[in-house]
């Protein structure tokens, strides 16, 4: 997994490479911002199936790479002209202030945070609450009660056989307001689609930090190979651990876990079988010594 670890926003997509199966009860693009308003949440998927928005993804067609606070996919269809759908969600409970169109991005104000979304191919706006029925929007879906989204949402849904998009955020503090980022975003990025329409879809996005991310659409059960490239460099993602967070950490197949919040952390041994909880902050504030809290609890075998 990918993230990013400035303190207002986090985006996240998934590794999609060696896949043994086709799960598709994964979120494979989530970026996270803070807000008192509910649900800030911006997340995309692709049609699956009969199954409701918002409640699966197709891994097997669509393909993501991230670069920091950018973010850049692919689609391919398998042919089935019903599930043939990108879907963008946008939340309207309040934690977007206000959201525009230019030059073909949706570009969004949180407050703490902007970001702003481009389809490669048209999309068409519609509106979804949770007390809709969950096939209003996609009519193919089923209508179980437990379907149904949480929170109100504008979903933007773009139908098409080979199609991309791209995803960038930023900090509001490094802009002098929303006009600015704006003004970036459409006077130094671009956006190369001349290989949408190839077998394996392409496209080439110049980013707003400067670089250029290029990806090809493949296969998901085969190993990395040369088609997520940052200028022009593979993405080494066999170098990737399991969990890279601020809060989580593991290496690939590693046997220590450990999870982080609020100077406190707990690490999952699972060579020795324990579990050692330590309090970094002893007790900074809690305890005149200042030293560390510590306990070891071995699990039986």
């Amino acid at each position: 997994m990918k993230r990013l670890q400035p303190a207002v926003r986090g985006l996240g997509t998934e590794v999609q490479y060696r896949r043994v199966d086709n799960w598709i009860e994964d979120l494979p693009v989530v970026l996270r911002w803070q807000s008192d308003a509910a649900n800030p949440l911006f997340r995309l998927s692709v049609d699956q199936g009969n199954a409701p928005i918002g409640a699966y993804n197709q891994p097997a067609g669509q393909r993501v790479m991230q670069n920091g606070p950018a973010a850049v996919g692919v689609y391919k269809s398998s042919g089935d002209q019903t599930s043939n759908y990108i879907n963008a969600l946008f939340p309207t409970n309040g934690s977007i202030r206000e959201r525009r169109e230019a030059d073909g991005w949706t570009i969004a104000d949180t407050g703490s945070m902007y970001f702003a979304y481009r389809l490669a191919k048209p999309g068409t706006w519609y509106h979804q609450t949770p007390n809709d029925p969950a096939n209003k929007v996609k009519t193919t879906a089923q209508t179980h009660p437990t379907a149904s989204l949480s929170y109100s949402y504008d979903i933007l849904r773009s139908q098409a056989d080979n199609n991309g998009w791209v995803l960038e955020s930023a900090d509001a503090s490094a802009y002098t307001d929303f006009d600015a980022f704006v003004r970036a975003l459409t006077s130094t990025t671009s956006l190369d689609l001349g290989h949408l329409e190839d077998t394996n879809p392409r496209l080439v996005y110049h980013s707003l930090s400067g670089d250029d991310l290029d990806i090809t659409f493949d296969t998901a059960s085969e190993a990395p190979a040369a088609t997520h490239l940052v200028n022009g460099t593979p993405i080494d993602y066999d170098s990737y651990k399991l969990f890279d967070t601020p809060w989580l950490q593991q290496d690939k197949l590693g046997s220590r876990f450990q999870a982080s919040v609020d100077g406190e952390s707990v690490v999952y041994d699972f060579d020795h079988w324990t579990v050692t909880a330590t309090d970094h902050e002893a007790r900074a504030g809690r305890h005149s010594d200042h030293q560390e809290g510590q306990r070891v609890v071995r699990r039986r075998q």
